[in-house]
């Protein structure tokens, strides 16, 4: 792990996290340029470290740019998860602190914690939403991670997650 091109800070956090090798879907990520921050999607059995893979590309995002991430996920319970987990990054020291916010509630509402966070946790609606109402910080976003990705091609809740990818990337 120690030659991951990461800060000393977060190849410390994650051996005190207990991650101390790569699963092969991990480094295959790392191989296709996640450290150089070329977009990639991940298809990988459950319990293969797709989350970690999220997380290495936050925290090389986080310590290269001082830009947004959104994390996007499909239900509320996931995105409280999610948050969970991504909460950790608080304690890494990248030169700056990092803020970790979710919000998943009423979809008009703006919750003030997401405008000040790094990272945001959202459910794929409340995204849809702060796109319709223009919030400010949008063109801030920098890295998006789109979790439940395969739920593109379903019909109820694929076509929301299409609309938020489509206007996130014209944006």
């Amino acid at each position: 792990m120690t030659d991951l091109a990461l800060a000393d800070s977060a190849l410390e956090f994650l051996s005190q996290q207990g991650i101390t090798k790569l699963y092969p879907p991990q480094e295959d990520a790392i191989n296709a340029g996640l450290l150089e921050g070329k977009s990639i999607l991940v298809s990988a059995p459950t319990a293969s470290g797709k989350t970690l893979i999220a997380m290495l590309g936050i925290i090389n995002y986080l310590y290269k740019s001082k830009g947004r991430v959104i994390y996007l996920t499909p239900l509320r319970a996931l995105a409280s998860e999610k948050f969970s987990e991504l909460k950790k990054l608080e304690k890494l020291d990248l030169g700056r602190s990092i803020k970790t916010a979710i919000s998943t509630g009423d979809f008009d509402s703006v919750d003030k914690d997401a405008e000040n966070a790094d990272i945001v946790v959202l459910t794929n609606e409340k995204m849809d939403s702060l796109i319709r109402h223009g919030v400010e910080w949008l063109d801030q976003i920098g890295l998006i991670v789109a979790d439940e990705i395969h739920l593109i091609g379903d019909t109820d809740r694929g076509p929301t997650l299409e609309v938020v990818l489509t206007k996130l990337k014209e944006a």
